[in-house]
């Protein structure tokens, strides 16, 4: 029970910051004091995603972030967040030097209690993926300008 995450699993309060909206903190919290160039990116039907996935999202960006802003050399970091039948986040750094990420165990263990993996590719790049509830991928019909837009694909940006 060491490696269990401490995020709950049931739904947060109603109206809880959404997905972009927690990254970009967390990225101000770690990096928004250096020079360190920001680049955040939501791409999919994130009003699908429930609070408890979100959270988990969340705690994996703040950890990679974390070690990144600890560890000189990055001079941007990326990180996007895409939603389909899973939720993909994929924390990259970015630099002259590079700047390897060790095994986050954090992002592996909850990448494991949500049946889903957690990848370290080339060593600056972080990629955790968890499959979306099969019940919550329809379960909230889109409201306001969503639903007038149609299936088109829904995308959020942020450069700092």
């Amino acid at each position: 029970m060491a490696d269990t995450p401490a995020v709950p699993t049931a739904p947060c309060a109603v109206g809880a910051p959404g997905l972009l909206m927690r990254i970009d903190e967390v990225m101000r919290r770690h990096v928004g004091h250096t020079m360190v160039r920001i680049v955040t990116a939501v791409t999919g039907p994130v009003h699908v995603v429930p609070d408890y996935l979100t959270l988990h999202a969340e705690a994996v960006v703040d950890e990679a972030v974390r070690h990144i802003a600890a560890h000189p050399g990055a001079d941007t970091v990326v990180v996007t967040a895409s939603v389909t039948t899973t939720v993909t986040v994929v924390v990259e750094a970015t630099g002259p030097v590079d700047l390897l990420l060790p095994p986050l165990l954090g992002a592996s263990a909850r990448a494991r209690l949500l049946g889903g993996r957690c990848d370290i590719e080339r060593g600056t790049r972080l990629v955790w993926s968890v499959p979306l509830p099969a019940t919550e991928y329809h379960a909230r019909p889109l409201a306001g300008p969503a639903r007038r837009r149609g299936a088109r694909p829904y995308a959020k940006f942020s450069v700092m």
